[in-house]
């Protein structure tokens, strides 16, 4: 295994990380504005206090096969979607056409530090950021 490879294998595991540290930030804003508008619910802060302990029912994990990492997104009723492949040789990193192959064109490159540091800061449980690659991304989007 070359350093390339160690590399794109540390940064496919951040991904995964990073996938489950924002969908806790955004599901912790969620149950916060829900809670304003209805105080009272007492499911909203038994999930939002679940949620500020890092509980949540979604996880990301990823198998690696011959040419890809395919990172998968798990839900607590066991349900399970590939959310992208990570080319194993160079990083880049590809909306999945199927569950079992990337579509052709990469959208992001986790060996580009600007890119990877966008993706770790954007990266969304939902894919939000799939329409983008990395030089058409809007100016709002930028953190």
């Amino acid at each position: 295994m070359t350093d390339l490879n160690l590399q794109v294998l540390k940064y496919t595991a951040h991904y995964c990380a990073a996938l489950v540290d924002n969908y806790l930030v955004d599901s912790i804003n969620i149950a916060e504005r829900t809670l304003k508008l209805r105080p009272n619910s007492k499911s909203t802060q038994e999930r939002l206090n679940y949620l500020k302990l890092g509980i949540c029912k979604l996880s990301f994990y990823f198998e690696t096969g011959r040419k890809y990492h395919k990172v998968i997104q798990f839900n607590h009723i066991g349900d399970c979607t590939t959310h992208a492949f990570i080319d194993k040789m160079t990083g880049d990193l590809y909306k999945p056409a199927s569950h079992k192959a990337p579509q052709k064109l990469p959208n992001f490159n986790l060996c580009d530090v600007k890119q990877r540091e966008w993706l770790f800061n954007n990266a969304s449980y939902d894919g939000k950021y799939w329409s983008y690659t990395f030089n058409s991304l809007p100016p709002h989007t930028s953190k």
